[in-house]
């Protein structure tokens, strides 16, 4: 799922159509976890962007039980594997693509209250 994709998605989730916005998020689950992972884990395209959006438009009831599976299935990858940069799986510093995006976005997997999510130009938190 694309970042454009993603961003749509998170605008209808503002105007508020619950019903729909679940329909969605529960169609972008079933694609994920019955498909193998992407290719590249970036946040512009890949596995984090994808799990950064699933954690963005659930509630924390929801979430705990959809998105720790697929966040398992990225992780070990991840460990066993090491991270793959979006751009033909060239290992690059920027931000959508590359390692500081996948690194923000592990961070953000670990302290959800702390780090801020980029893909919604999410403020850092005060503490």
């Amino acid at each position: 799922m694309c970042i454009r994709d993603r961003q749509a998605l998170l605008q209808r989730s503002k105007r508020g159509d619950k019903r729909k916005i679940d329909a969605t998020v529960s169609a972008v689950i079933s694609a994920i976890n019955s498909s193998p992972l992407e290719r590249s884990d970036c946040i512009c395209h890949g596995n984090l962007g994808n799990l950064l959006l699933v954690r963005e438009l659930m509630d924390d009831e929801l979430r705990a039980g959809i998105s720790s599976g697929l966040e398992r299935k990225v992780v070990r990858r991840i460990s066993r594997h090491g991270v793959v940069c979006g751009n033909f799986g060239l290992e690059t510093a920027g931000l959508m693509e590359g390692l500081a995006g996948m690194g923000l976005a592990l961070l953000k997997l670990a302290e959800p209250a702390r780090i801020p999510n980029v893909l919604i130009l999410e403020p850092a938190s005060a503490g």
